[in-house]
């Protein structure tokens, strides 16, 4: 059998005995995230701070793509979904255009809030959030207003009512339209949906051909970060690393009190709630799985990560 750097959905339960039940478990748990093959095309490359989408740089990729949690979810259940950005799996597929700012309508706009150039190999996460290459639009639903008004004043001149101060509020109004910067969707259907070999090797669904090897003994690497809250606290602070601890502690708060698809930087989804400044959170891998951590207790747990990033 050929071994793939990932499998189709399609192929799981004739290669590894994987059902469809299986696959929904470990997306109901995030912890498996689906990948969607797409064709070659531009985006734009960022970041996400405070709900906001930050840019980086404008790119060409061909490659997988990954979506939020509660995208996935909706693809396995109803077939398909349509995302408004998505992560670009396979960092070395990226090949950078520019990391200058090239679009008419200024910043901060509907698809960009900031311009933050910044070089792919500072990033150091493995998934790159990004965005269809976008393009400046009239605005849509004011475009909509313009032709009803002008609908209305077309019947009023059929019934010989227009008055030259209905011509001259519409034309106004179409004047004053403004420019948007619209980045089209994806859609992502279940039979394009992929899951990689090294998803299925973490959840032991497959073994690991590269560490059964007789020959010599080979040392696993430990984990980067001490639970899931710290690889967490990393992600937020991979955004931006001047991030002090009462900015982390907001976005912690604001992150509990989103729902699943909203969530910019749990996408595992473990944080539960916020209650009195203390951050509620869920160990999947403890026997007590409801913990918390106060806002005196933040400092020290970041500290411990940025020493864990800086390793």
């Amino acid at each position: 059998m050929i071994e793939k750097e990932y499998y189709r959905l399609s192929e799981l339960e004739s290669k590894f005995g994987l059902d469809d039940e299986d696959v929904q478990y470990w997306l109901e748990r995030s912890e498996l995230s689906l990948v969607f093959p797409q064709p070659y095309q531009k985006y734009v490359f960022g970041g996400w701070r405070d709900s906001q989408f930050i840019g980086y740089g404008v790119a060409e990729y061909k490659g997988m793509v990954s979506i939020s949690n509660y995208l996935n979810k909706t693809v396995f259940e109803k077939g398909k979904a349509s995302a408004e950005h998505c992560y670009l799996v396979n960092k070395a597929a990226i090949e950078v255009i520019t990391y200058r700012y090239e679009f008419a309508l200024p910043c901060p706009n509907k698809t960009i809030e900031e311009w933050r150039p910044r070089k792919l190999e500072q990033i150091d996460w493995d998934r790159i959030p990004a965005k269809c290459y976008p393009s400046v639009q009239r605005h849509t639903g004011k475009l909509m207003g313009a032709a009803f008004a002008s609908m209305l004043l077309s019947i009023k001149e059929v019934n010989g009512s227009a008055e030259e101060e209905d011509k001259a509020r519409l034309a106004k109004f179409q004047d004053e339209i403004p420019d948007v910067l619209i980045s089209p969707s994806i859609t992502l259907e279940k039979k394009d949906g992929c899951v990689l070999r090294d998803d299925l090797v973490r959840l032991g669904a497959i073994a690991d051909k590269k560490i059964a090897t007789p020959a010599k003994t080979v040392l696993l690497e430990l984990p980067r970060y001490k639970n899931e809250f710290h690889e967490l606290l990393a992600k937020i602070l991979e955004s931006d690393r001047s991030l002090k601890t009462k900015d982390i502690h907001r976005i912690l708060c604001a992150e509990a009190e989103r729902e699943e698809d909203s969530r910019l930087y749990d996408n595992k989804n473990i944080l539960l709630d916020q209650v009195d400044g203390a951050i509620v959170w869920r160990d999947i891998h403890s026997k007590q799985s409801e913990k918390k951590c106060a806002y005196s207790s933040l400092g020290n747990q970041l500290t411990a990560v940025k020493k864990a990033m800086n390793q």
